[in-house]
Protein backbone atom coordinates (compact mmCIF):
# COMPACT_ATOMS: atom_id res chain seq x y z
CA UNK A 1 0.00 0.00 0.00
CA UNK A 2 1.56 3.36 -1.04
CA UNK A 3 2.40 5.84 1.68
CA UNK A 4 -0.21 8.59 2.08
CA UNK A 5 0.85 12.10 1.12
CA UNK A 6 -1.07 15.24 2.01
CA UNK A 7 -0.74 18.90 1.05
CA UNK A 8 -1.56 22.14 2.82
CA UNK A 9 -1.93 25.58 1.25
CA UNK A 10 -1.76 28.86 3.13
CA UNK A 11 -3.51 31.06 0.58
CA UNK A 12 -2.86 34.75 0.07
CA UNK A 13 -3.90 37.58 -2.17
CA UNK A 14 -0.85 37.43 -4.43
CA UNK A 15 1.17 34.42 -3.18
CA UNK A 16 0.22 30.96 -1.94
CA UNK A 17 2.48 28.91 0.35
CA UNK A 18 2.37 25.14 -0.23
CA UNK A 19 3.64 22.28 1.95
CA UNK A 20 3.77 18.55 1.12
CA UNK A 21 3.92 16.01 3.97
CA UNK A 22 4.35 12.24 3.80
CA UNK A 23 2.63 9.61 5.94
CA UNK A 24 5.24 9.94 8.71
CA UNK A 25 4.90 13.71 8.99
CA UNK A 26 8.12 14.51 7.13
CA UNK A 27 7.95 17.58 4.93
CA UNK A 28 8.69 16.62 1.35
CA UNK A 29 8.39 20.08 -0.20
CA UNK A 30 7.71 23.69 0.67
CA UNK A 31 7.30 26.32 -2.03
CA UNK A 32 5.43 29.44 -3.08
CA UNK A 33 3.42 30.12 -6.20
CA UNK A 34 1.99 33.36 -7.49
CA UNK A 35 -1.74 33.90 -7.86
CA UNK A 36 -1.64 34.27 -11.63
CA UNK A 37 -1.85 32.05 -14.70
CA UNK A 38 1.76 30.92 -14.56
CA UNK A 39 1.69 30.40 -10.80
CA UNK A 40 -1.44 28.25 -10.80
CA UNK A 41 -0.09 26.23 -13.73
CA UNK A 42 3.10 25.58 -11.75
CA UNK A 43 1.03 24.59 -8.73
CA UNK A 44 -0.86 22.02 -10.76
CA UNK A 45 2.31 20.55 -12.21
CA UNK A 46 4.06 20.22 -8.86
CA UNK A 47 1.06 18.76 -7.08
CA UNK A 48 0.50 16.25 -9.89
CA UNK A 49 3.87 14.62 -9.11
CA UNK A 50 2.39 13.40 -5.79
CA UNK A 51 -0.72 11.81 -7.24
CA UNK A 52 -3.77 12.67 -9.30
CA UNK A 53 -6.09 12.65 -6.26
CA UNK A 54 -3.77 14.31 -3.75
CA UNK A 55 -5.71 15.53 -0.68
CA UNK A 56 -5.22 19.26 -0.07
CA UNK A 57 -6.16 21.22 3.07
CA UNK A 58 -6.84 24.93 2.68
CA UNK A 59 -8.30 27.58 4.96
CA UNK A 60 -11.24 28.48 2.74
CA UNK A 61 -14.11 26.83 0.89
CA UNK A 62 -14.55 29.11 -2.11
CA UNK A 63 -12.64 31.25 -4.56
CA UNK A 64 -10.57 30.88 -7.71
CA UNK A 65 -7.84 28.86 -6.02
CA UNK A 66 -10.31 26.30 -4.63
CA UNK A 67 -12.06 26.02 -7.99
CA UNK A 68 -8.69 25.54 -9.72
CA UNK A 69 -7.74 22.73 -7.34
CA UNK A 70 -11.07 21.00 -7.91
CA UNK A 71 -10.68 21.34 -11.68
CA UNK A 72 -7.37 19.46 -11.35
CA UNK A 73 -9.25 16.56 -9.75
CA UNK A 74 -7.69 17.03 -6.30
CA UNK A 75 -9.50 16.37 -3.04
CA UNK A 76 -9.98 19.73 -1.33
CA UNK A 77 -10.54 19.77 2.43
CA UNK A 78 -11.70 23.21 3.63
CA UNK A 79 -10.59 24.13 7.15
CA UNK A 80 -12.35 26.88 9.07
CA UNK A 81 -10.11 29.70 10.40
CA UNK A 82 -11.03 28.79 13.98
CA UNK A 83 -9.98 25.16 13.52
CA UNK A 84 -6.82 26.24 11.72
CA UNK A 85 -5.91 28.48 14.68
CA UNK A 86 -6.35 25.58 17.10
CA UNK A 87 -4.21 23.38 14.86
CA UNK A 88 -1.34 25.89 14.91
CA UNK A 89 -1.46 25.96 18.70
CA UNK A 90 -0.61 22.25 18.76
CA UNK A 91 2.75 22.96 17.19
CA UNK A 92 3.62 26.44 18.45
CA UNK A 93 2.31 28.39 21.41
CA UNK A 94 3.51 31.84 20.35
CA UNK A 95 1.18 33.38 17.74
CA UNK A 96 3.87 34.10 15.15
CA UNK A 97 2.71 34.49 11.54
CA UNK A 98 4.71 32.16 9.30
CA UNK A 99 3.19 31.14 5.96
CA UNK A 100 5.41 28.09 5.53
CA UNK A 101 4.62 26.91 9.05
CA UNK A 102 0.88 27.48 8.55
CA UNK A 103 0.90 25.45 5.33
CA UNK A 104 2.79 22.64 7.07
CA UNK A 105 0.32 22.47 9.97
CA UNK A 106 -2.59 22.21 7.53
CA UNK A 107 -0.92 19.38 5.63
CA UNK A 108 0.09 17.52 8.80
CA UNK A 109 -3.35 17.95 10.38
CA UNK A 110 -4.93 16.53 7.23
CA UNK A 111 -2.62 13.52 7.58
CA UNK A 112 -4.21 12.78 10.97
CA UNK A 113 -7.78 13.92 10.36
CA UNK A 114 -8.46 12.89 6.76
CA UNK A 115 -10.70 9.92 7.73
CA UNK A 116 -12.89 12.29 9.80
CA UNK A 117 -12.86 15.36 7.54
CA UNK A 118 -15.14 15.62 4.55
CA UNK A 119 -13.76 16.76 1.18
CA UNK A 120 -15.44 19.62 -0.58
CA UNK A 121 -17.89 18.43 -3.21
CA UNK A 122 -17.56 20.02 -6.62
CA UNK A 123 -20.77 21.99 -7.18
CA UNK A 124 -22.87 21.99 -10.31
CA UNK A 125 -22.83 25.16 -12.43
CA UNK A 126 -26.21 26.19 -11.03
CA UNK A 127 -25.12 25.64 -7.43
CA UNK A 128 -21.86 27.50 -8.07
CA UNK A 129 -23.85 30.46 -9.40
CA UNK A 130 -26.16 30.38 -6.39
CA UNK A 131 -23.18 30.33 -4.00
CA UNK A 132 -21.61 33.28 -5.83
CA UNK A 133 -24.85 35.25 -5.54
CA UNK A 134 -25.06 34.41 -1.84
CA UNK A 135 -21.47 35.51 -1.21
CA UNK A 136 -22.07 38.76 -3.08
CA UNK A 137 -25.18 39.48 -1.04
CA UNK A 138 -23.35 38.73 2.22
CA UNK A 139 -20.62 41.19 1.24
CA UNK A 140 -23.17 43.86 0.32
CA UNK A 141 -25.05 43.40 3.60
CA UNK A 142 -21.81 43.52 5.60
CA UNK A 143 -20.78 46.73 3.82
CA UNK A 144 -24.24 48.22 4.39
CA UNK A 145 -24.01 47.50 8.13
CA UNK A 146 -20.48 48.91 8.28
CA UNK A 147 -21.52 52.18 6.61
CA UNK A 148 -24.60 52.45 8.83
CA UNK A 149 -22.52 51.96 11.98
CA UNK A 150 -20.01 54.55 10.80
CA UNK A 151 -22.76 57.07 10.11
CA UNK A 152 -24.28 56.38 13.53
CA UNK A 153 -20.93 56.98 15.24
CA UNK A 154 -20.43 60.26 13.37
CA UNK A 155 -23.90 61.53 14.27
CA UNK A 156 -23.54 60.53 17.92
CA UNK A 157 -20.42 62.70 18.10
CA UNK A 158 -22.20 65.94 17.20
CA UNK A 159 -25.89 65.39 16.27
CA UNK A 160 -27.40 62.44 18.22
CA UNK A 161 -30.97 63.61 17.63
CA UNK A 162 -30.73 62.67 13.95
CA UNK A 163 -29.44 59.22 14.85
CA UNK A 164 -32.25 58.56 17.36
CA UNK A 165 -35.20 60.12 15.58
CA UNK A 166 -36.41 57.10 13.60
CA UNK A 167 -36.39 53.38 14.30
CA UNK A 168 -33.50 52.70 11.90
CA UNK A 169 -30.86 55.02 10.59
CA UNK A 170 -30.71 53.37 7.17
CA UNK A 171 -34.36 54.21 6.43
CA UNK A 172 -34.89 56.62 3.58
CA UNK A 173 -36.67 59.15 5.77
CA UNK A 174 -33.87 59.13 8.36
CA UNK A 175 -31.24 59.70 5.68
CA UNK A 176 -33.32 62.52 4.21
CA UNK A 177 -33.43 64.17 7.63
CA UNK A 178 -29.62 63.99 7.91
CA UNK A 179 -29.36 65.60 4.49
CA UNK A 180 -31.91 68.38 5.16
CA UNK A 181 -30.94 69.12 8.80
CA UNK A 182 -27.25 68.17 9.14
CA UNK A 183 -26.58 70.17 12.33
CA UNK A 184 -28.34 70.57 15.70
CA UNK A 185 -28.83 74.30 14.99
CA UNK A 186 -30.77 73.55 11.82
CA UNK A 187 -32.73 70.72 13.45
CA UNK A 188 -33.70 73.02 16.35
CA UNK A 189 -35.91 74.98 13.94
CA UNK A 190 -38.09 71.92 13.27
CA UNK A 191 -41.42 72.03 15.07
CA UNK A 192 -44.56 69.98 14.59
CA UNK A 193 -45.67 71.76 11.40
CA UNK A 194 -42.25 71.69 9.77
CA UNK A 195 -41.87 68.05 10.77
CA UNK A 196 -45.21 67.27 9.12
CA UNK A 197 -44.09 68.95 5.88
CA UNK A 198 -40.80 67.07 5.98
CA UNK A 199 -42.55 63.72 6.46
CA UNK A 200 -44.90 64.42 3.55
CA UNK A 201 -41.98 65.47 1.36
CA UNK A 202 -40.09 62.28 2.29
CA UNK A 203 -43.10 59.98 1.68
CA UNK A 204 -42.98 58.81 5.30
CA UNK A 205 -45.00 55.62 5.84
CA UNK A 206 -44.53 55.20 9.58
CA UNK A 207 -47.22 55.50 12.21
CA UNK A 208 -45.54 57.99 14.54
CA UNK A 209 -47.25 61.37 14.55
CA UNK A 210 -45.28 64.50 13.62
CA UNK A 211 -45.83 65.93 17.12
CA UNK A 212 -44.26 62.84 18.71
CA UNK A 213 -41.28 62.94 16.33
CA UNK A 214 -40.76 66.65 16.98
CA UNK A 215 -40.81 66.04 20.72
CA UNK A 216 -38.35 63.14 20.36
CA UNK A 217 -36.09 65.32 18.22
CA UNK A 218 -35.86 68.13 20.77
CA UNK A 219 -35.41 65.69 23.66
CA UNK A 220 -32.21 64.42 22.02
CA UNK A 221 -31.03 67.73 20.60
CA UNK A 222 -27.60 67.79 22.23
CA UNK A 223 -25.17 70.33 20.83
CA UNK A 224 -21.47 69.76 20.31
CA UNK A 225 -18.74 72.38 20.48
CA UNK A 226 -19.09 75.11 17.84
CA UNK A 227 -16.09 73.90 15.85
CA UNK A 228 -17.33 70.32 15.77
CA UNK A 229 -20.78 71.32 14.54
CA UNK A 230 -19.42 73.85 12.05
CA UNK A 231 -17.51 71.07 10.29
CA UNK A 232 -20.83 69.49 9.36
CA UNK A 233 -22.57 72.62 8.10
CA UNK A 234 -23.62 72.99 4.48
CA UNK A 235 -20.78 74.57 2.53
CA UNK A 236 -22.02 75.64 -0.83
CA UNK A 237 -19.84 74.13 -3.54
CA UNK A 238 -20.33 74.22 -7.33
CA UNK A 239 -22.34 70.99 -6.99
CA UNK A 240 -24.26 72.48 -4.02
CA UNK A 241 -23.61 69.34 -1.96
CA UNK A 242 -23.01 69.21 1.79
CA UNK A 243 -19.37 68.75 2.72
CA UNK A 244 -19.80 67.30 6.22
CA UNK A 245 -18.35 63.97 7.24
CA UNK A 246 -21.79 62.36 7.55
CA UNK A 247 -22.86 63.18 4.01
CA UNK A 248 -20.85 60.51 2.10
CA UNK A 249 -22.12 57.75 4.40
CA UNK A 250 -25.72 58.96 4.23
CA UNK A 251 -25.44 59.30 0.46
CA UNK A 252 -24.13 55.75 0.14
CA UNK A 253 -27.05 54.39 2.13
CA UNK A 254 -29.52 56.49 0.15
CA UNK A 255 -28.24 55.01 -3.11
CA UNK A 256 -29.12 51.56 -1.75
CA UNK A 257 -32.78 52.62 -1.75
CA UNK A 258 -32.82 53.38 -5.46
CA UNK A 259 -34.75 50.75 -7.42
CA UNK A 260 -32.80 48.52 -9.77
CA UNK A 261 -33.23 49.28 -13.49
CA UNK A 262 -36.07 47.38 -15.03
CA UNK A 263 -35.46 44.76 -17.66
CA UNK A 264 -38.57 45.03 -19.75
CA UNK A 265 -37.19 42.95 -22.61
CA UNK A 266 -36.62 40.00 -20.31
CA UNK A 267 -40.10 40.27 -18.85
CA UNK A 268 -41.64 40.28 -22.31
CA UNK A 269 -39.81 37.03 -23.08
CA UNK A 270 -41.46 35.23 -20.17
CA UNK A 271 -44.64 33.30 -20.91
CA UNK A 272 -47.87 34.91 -19.79
CA UNK A 273 -49.70 32.80 -17.22
CA UNK A 274 -53.51 32.75 -17.19
CA UNK A 275 -55.10 34.82 -14.46
CA UNK A 276 -56.80 33.00 -11.63
CA UNK A 277 -60.48 33.69 -11.33
CA UNK A 278 -62.55 33.45 -8.20
CA UNK A 279 -64.68 30.35 -7.87
CA UNK A 280 -65.61 27.55 -5.51
CA UNK A 281 -62.84 27.03 -3.01
CA UNK A 282 -60.93 30.09 -4.18
CA UNK A 283 -60.59 33.50 -2.60
CA UNK A 284 -61.48 36.49 -4.77
CA UNK A 285 -58.43 38.38 -6.07
CA UNK A 286 -57.30 41.42 -4.16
Amino acid sequence: MPESITAGIDWGGSLHQVAIVDGRGRQLASFQVAHDVAGLAELGERLATYGADLPVAIERAEGLLVEHLQALGLQVYPVSPRIAARIRERYRVAPIKDDAFDAFTLADALRHEQPRWRPLAEPSPLLAELRALTRDRERIVAEHVRVQNQLHAILESYHPAAARLFSRLDRKVALSFVRDYPTPAQAAQVGERRMARFLARSSYTGRVAPAVLAERLHANLLAAAPGTARRQELRRSPSRRPAGAAYPYAGGLRRAHRPAPRRASRRRALPQLPRRRSGPGRHPPG
